[in-house]
């Protein structure tokens, strides 16, 4: 099979699981909403305890697993197959872009880690105070609002800088 037809192939793949997970993301979440969100809880009415959140909870520990294990292999077939630290793609040294943004990602957790707040907050009516849980909440929320405002900037910089004048 020639390279240009087996890049096809892949692109066509890697469409159809994407959009497969959409799907399924949306019925999920739509069932969430939708099949008996405002059932109450057993043990206290004036709480809600939605039908469907153990499949939603499940969802996500199955795509992060999943994404976990995707990423593991992905690095073992890319150390087995010579990821050589001279390989360079489109003029881009590969190993030291890497390795840089696995260290910048590193930084940035521990950094959102460490100035997230470890102030109680109410939860149900009552205070929750675990500090590492709400440092970790934290973190993934400032994390993540920075990496989507990180692209947002890099698209916009790849827009500008590369269209044609």
């Amino acid at each position: 099979m020639e390279k240009s037809s087996r890049r096809r192939s892949e692109e066509r793949i890697a469409g159809a699981v994407f959009v497969t997970m959409i799907a399924v993301t949306a019925m999920v979440f739509s069932a969430f909403f939708l099949v008996k969100y405002n059932t109450p809880w057993s043990l206290d009415p004036d709480f809600n305890a939605p039908a469907m959140t153990d499949v939603l909870i499940g969802y996500a520990v199955t795509l992060t697993a999943a994404a976990l294990l995707l990423t593991l292999l992905s690095v073992g077939v890319a150390s087995l197959n010579g990821g050589k630290r001279s390989q360079r793609h489109n003029g881009v040294p590969a190993m030291w872009l890497a390795i840089g943004v696995f260290v910048a990602l590193a930084v940035l957790l521990s950094a959102t880690f460490l100035l997230g707040s470890p102030s109680a907050i109410m939860v149900n009516g009552r205070f929750y105070g675990n500090t590492l849980w709400l440092r970790t909440a934290d973190m993934f929320v400032t994390s993540s609002l920075v990496l989507l405002l990180t692209g947002a900037v890099a698209v916009a910089c790849n827009y500008l800088f590369t269209r044609e004048k």
